[in-house]
């Protein structure tokens, strides 16, 4: 019969529960064969990554940090609780007509904001999102990926549950003189081959100020002056 070992993990009392101190010292004697279950712990986590907006507009790589707490219920699942913020931005190659129901930009929200008294007869959309993301999630974790390893070193885990995003969008419609742009610079109309050229003219023409609220839907609640959106988050991890 091999020798039973005890490992370095087992040995370790921190997380150990009062009731199961006498089981800990028969386990260390090798009078029973498993240690006693361990207190579930807290885990902090911080994130940082890109963000961005799948949408008619082109995207730009926006920043997105966060902040998660989670908590174990047992060896392999637990709980966590996320919060997270950032912006998202666009900018279109493509020239568009449709600002014309775009109540943004069509003088209806402010008659100072009206593109049908512009040199040009298309715009070049934009926008900047800012949002803040909450989110509880179940999380699983799938095992020991350490192969001949007593010790755990990569564990993987996917977690999944509801969220909810708070949202405000706004565009850059006006210039740092408080006037509509004049977009009948920009060299491309929708050539592809003119894409570069295009993008770069508008990045040179437009300043960084999103002063314009985006065209919002009446029918979606808001909070604070934001839109409220219900969501679903999935996602997998390695644990180093």
């Amino acid at each position: 019969m091999a020798a039973q070992t005890v490992s370095e993990s087992a040995q370790d009392t921190f997380a150990l529960q009062d009731k199961y101190r006498v089981r800990q010292s028969l386990y260390e004697r090798r009078e029973i064969a498993f240690p006693p279950s361990r207190k579930t712990k807290w885990a902090v986590g911080i994130q940082k990554g890109l963000s961005f907006v799948s949408g008619d507009v082109r995207a730009e790589r926006g920043l997105g940090i966060g902040l998660n707490v989670r908590k174990g219920l047992g060896s392999l699942v637990s709980l966590r609780g996320q919060v997270s913020t950032g912006d998202a931005s666009g900018l279109d190659w493509r020239p568009s007509g449709g600002w014309l129901n775009n109540d943004a930009l069509n003088g209806t929200v402010n008659p100072g904001i009206n593109y049908s008294s512009a040199n040009s007869p298309f715009v070049y959309y934009n926008y900047r999102m800012r949002y803040w993301d909450f989110g509880f999630h179940g999380v699983h974790q799938l095992g020991n990926l350490s192969l001949n390893q007593k010790e755990q070193r990569v564990g993987a885990y996917y977690f999944a549950g509801p969220g909810l995003m708070l949202s405000r969008t706004s565009v850059n419609a006006l210039n740092t003189e408080g006037r509509i742009y004049d977009f009948s610079g920009i060299p491309a109309e929708g050539d592809i081959e003119q894409r570069t050229d295009a993008l770069n003219a508008l990045r040179n023409l437009l300043d960084s100020d999103y002063e314009t609220v985006a065209e919002s839907y009446s029918f979606k609640p808001k909070f604070a002056e934001r839109t409220v959106l219900p969501t679903g988050q999935f996602g997998g991890a390695l644990a180093f």
